[in-house]
């Protein structure tokens, strides 16, 4: 897809077992949450309210931001999980 790589590694085999349950993100969303500092290895947490802990994240990659819907397009915060995420 020509999404380029920032910083940490893509999703690898391991990622696709259960209970690993890691992200990659987009520079927008890293600046944002941690500027000037490498967000690989942290951990974001997606619609968690309390102790969800089942929505947290460990990121494991950085990649450029991309416009998904063409030009117009905003350079919003974006996610990506493994499919197997959504099992």
């Amino acid at each position: 897809m020509g999404v380029r790589l920032l910083d940490g590694g893509w999703f690898d085999d391991d990622d696709l077992c259960p209970n690993r349950d890691v992200a990659i993100i987009n520079d927008a969303l890293a600046k944002k949450l941690w500027p000037g500092q490498s967000a690989v290895g942290k951990e974001i947490c997606l619609n968690c309210y309390g102790a969800n802990f089942r929505e947290r994240r460990r990121v494991v990659g950085v990649v450029r931001s991309v416009r998904h819907a063409g030009l117009d397009d905003s350079n919003d915060p974006q996610v990506y999980e493994t499919a197997r995420a959504y099992e």
